[in-house]
């Protein structure tokens, strides 16, 4: 078990129930806004179609624990912990950081703003992964989800 992610870009609602969709249920979305207010801002629930998506694999649970713990220390922070207890909404990667490890759904308005910090740390993450090349390639591929759920879409946590 771990944790899978897919993305999606150019969210449109949909009746059709054929061909490739996205589902995004009311239960995920209050579980998230529950746990983590504001995250899904730009979203309702209903089924969509899209333009584009991606998906990867972030990791077994302990995996992407450790990769969100370095990318804590990356902007400052002991530990994912550390970023909770004394981060701030609004904080390089805070919003990622302080988010589920296993289900919800971040909506674009929230990626926008991931993205930006992806693309500001982008230099800094490439030598502070130096020489495990594992970090920097999860954070290219968080990047890409963030960029891509920017534009009127949504990151799934599976």
């Amino acid at each position: 078990m771990g944790l899978d992610i897919t993305a999606y870009s150019g969210l449109a609602a949909t009746t059709e129930g054929n061909g490739e969709s996205f589902e995004l249920s009311e239960t995920i979305l209050k579980f998230t806004e529950k746990h983590w207010l504001g995250r899904t801002k730009g979203l309702t629930p209903g089924r969509y179609v899209f333009s584009d998506l991606v998906k990867f694999r972030a990791g077994s649970y302990s995996g992407y624990n450790q990769w969100r713990d370095w990318l804590a220390r990356l902007v400052g922070f002991k530990d994912a912990e550390d970023c909770w207890d004394n981060g701030t909404a609004g904080g390089p990667f805070y919003e990622l950081i302080n988010f589920a490890n296993n289900k919800g759904v971040i909506g674009p308005v929230v990626a926008a703003k991931l993205a930006k910090d992806f693309e500001h740390w982008e230099t800094k993450a490439e030598s502070f992964s130096y020489p495990e090349r594992y970090n920097i390639e999860k954070y290219r591929g968080w990047a890409q989800a963030c960029k891509l759920a920017a534009n009127q879409g949504a990151i799934d946590f599976h």
